[in-house]
């Protein structure tokens, strides 16, 4: 029973700790690098398809 009570503790904390990191906005940086990585990606995947076959 100990076992569960610190888990919920941790994991209450944990969700308090992101949640608060969401509003000061530290993960913006995350989020636009994760666009740049896709639309990268879409640009090669397009250049692939888009080369004749020799």
């Amino acid at each position: 029973m100990n076992k569960v009570v610190v888990g919920i503790v941790i994991g209450f904390f944990t969700g308090y700790l992101i949640r608060k990191m969401q509003d000061d906005g530290q993960f913006d940086c995350t989020y636009d690098n994760a666009c740049k990585f896709f639309r990268k990606s879409e640009k090669d995947l397009k250049n692939i398809q888009m080369k004749p076959n020799i």
